[in-house]
C-alpha cells in the first residue's frame, strides 16, 4: 500500500501540470482577443479539462490573473531579499531568470493592451487614469452624491470623465464627458472678473441646455459670494458670470448659441417654475457662504422652500401666519424646494396686502410743549417731553 506520503509529490506534480496548462491556454487567447472576451469553457475546451477542474483552482478570469501576477512579485520579492553585495550578479541573474520564465505575463502587462497590468501603472502607465484632487457634493432627490472628476495620469489638465457616488448605497457610476478638469475652469472663472481678485470655489457639474458646464461661486477676500460663474466642460473658454443665479445661467445660455452649441430657441432659461399658496407655519434661517437663507413651510405642507434673502429681500419681514404665495422650481421627491420668489397675500408683515391695517396716527400740526395727542390706533395718550427743544431746534 502506498504511504500519502509518496502520493503528495505525484499529485503536487499533477497540480503544478494543470496549472501550467490553464496559464499557457490563457496566455495563447490573450494573443487573440481581449481580456473581457475570454471565457472560462474557452480555457477549459482548449486545455482539455474539466469546468470543476478549473474552479479547485481559480473562482474566475479575473482570479487566474490575479494569481499569476501574485506568483510573479512573489518569485521577485524572494530574490530581493538575498541582495546582498557578495552575490550581487547571482542575484541579477535570478531576477532576469524570473522574467525569462515569465515572459508570456511580462509582456502582456507591459504592451499596450486591453487590461495594462501593474507594471503598465507604474512605468508606461498607458491609460492609467485618478481622480481630479478635488470634490464636491450634490443633491439630488433625498440622495447625497459625491461628486468628482477622473483624468489620465500623464495626460494634461483635462478630464476624461466624472463619477457620481451615492453616499447612502454607495452606488458608484462613471460619465464619459471629457474636457478641461475642474481647476482649469476655476482659473478661466476667475480670469472674467481677475480685476476683483475673487476666488473661485470648487465646481459643480451641471446639465445647462444638454451641456455639461461647471457652476462655482466666486468668493471675495471676505469669504462672501459676489458672483457666480459657468464654464462649459469640454469649451471652457466660454465662461459666463452673473450677480445671481438666474443672470449667470441666462447669460451663458446666450454665450452657447452664439457659439452654435444650442438653437436660438434654447437661449432663454425655460419657465419651469410654479407657485404655492398658503399660510406660513414656520421659518426657519442660515447663514451659508456668507448668505442668508430663509425656509418656509406652508401649512399642510411637509416640503421646505428656501430662497436667500440677497434674492428676496421681502422675506425677512414675513411672520408665521401670514398668507404667501411662493414661486418655486419643483423637483419631483425633494423635501427641500428652491425658491425664486415670495409675495405676501395677507398678514402682518410690512408688504403686500395687509389684512384690517390700524388707522394712521393723527398728530396735529406743530404741537406745543407739553400738549397731548391722541394715537387712535391704541386709544392711548402720548405726551410729549416737556423739556424745551435745543435753541438751534427752537430756530
Amino acid at each position: 500500500m502506498t504511504s500519502p506520503a509518496t502520493e503528495r509529490p505525484a499529485h503536487n506534480r499533477r497540480t503544478a501540470y494543470t496549472k501550467t496548462a490553464i496559464r499557457r491556454t490563457f496566455f495563447e487567447l490573450l494573443e487573440e482577443k481581449d481580456f473581457d472576451k475570454i471565457s472560462v469553457r474557452e480555457i477549459c475546451q482548449r486545455a482539455d479539462i474539466n469546468r470543476s477542474t478549473f474552479y479547485r483552482h481559480y473562482d474566475d478570469i479575473n482570479a487566474l490573473m490575479k494569481s499569476i501576477e501574485a506568483e510573479f512579485v512573489s518569485d521577485i520579492d524572494n530574490q530581493i531579499e538575498r541582495m546582498d553585495p557578495e552575490v550581487f550578479d547571482a542575484v541579477l541573474v535570478g531576477l532576469f531568470d524570473i522574467v525569462r520564465d515569465n515572459s508570456d505575463l511580462c509582456c502582456y502587462m507591459m504592451r499596450c493592451g486591453p487590461r495594462k497590468g501593474f507594471i503598465n501603472s507604474l512605468f508606461g502607465q498607458r491609460d492609467v487614469t485618478v481622480t481630479t484632487d478635488g470634490y464636491n457634493y450634490l443633491a439630488i432627490g433625498d440622495d447625497v452624491y459625491m461628486y468628482t472628476g477622473i483624468t489620465s495620469v500623464v495626460s494634461d489638465e483635462s478630464n476624461i470623465g466624472f463619477i457620481l457616488s451615492n453616499q447612502r448605497t454607495k452606488e458608484t457610476r462613471f460619465y464619459t464627458v471629457a474636457g478641461a478638469e475642474e481647476f482649469s475652469a476655476m482659473d478661466s472663472a476667475r480670469g472674467q472678473v481677475q480685476q476683483m481678485n475673487y476666488t473661485a470655489t470648487f465646481p459643480l457639474l451641471l446639465n445647462i441646455a444638454d451641456q455639461p458646464t461647471y457652476f462655482m461661486a466666486l468668493k471675495d477676500a471676505a469669504g462672501l459670494v459676489k458672483m457666480y460663474a459657468m464654464v462649459n466642460v469640454s469649451q471652457y473658454q466660454i465662461v459666463a458670470t452673473g450677480s445671481d443665479v438666474a443672470e449667470c445661467e441666462g447669460n451663458y445660455r446666450q454665450m452657447l448659441a452664439r457659439n452654435n452649441l444650442i438653437d436660438n430657441s434654447d437661449a432663454n432659461i425655460p419657465a419651469d417654475t410654479q407657485e404655492a399658496t398658503g399660510v406660513l407655519t414656520d421659518i426657519r434661517t442660515a447663514v451659508i457662504d456668507g448668505n442668508s437663507r430663509y425656509y418656509l413651510r406652508l401649512q399642510g405642507e411637509s416640503v421646505y422652500y428656501v430662497l436667500s434673502a440677497a434674492d428676496a429681500p421681502q422675506v425677512v419681514t414675513l411672520n408665521t401666519g401670514d398668507r404667501v404665495t411662493i414661486t418655486y422650481r419643483p423637483q419631483e421627491d425633494a423635501s427641500i424646494l428652491e425658491a425664486t420668489a415670495v409675495t405676501l397675500v395677507s398678514g402682518s408683515s410690512g408688504t403686500g396686502t395687509v389684512d384690517n391695517p390700524p388707522d394712521p396716527i393723527k398728530i396735529n400740526p406743530a404741537p406745543g410743549i407739553g400738549d397731548i395727542i391722541t394715537d387712535p390706533g391704541d386709544g392711548g395718550r402720548v405726551e410729549l417731553p416737556v423739556e424745551p427743544p435745543p435753541e438751534e431746534v427752537r430756530q
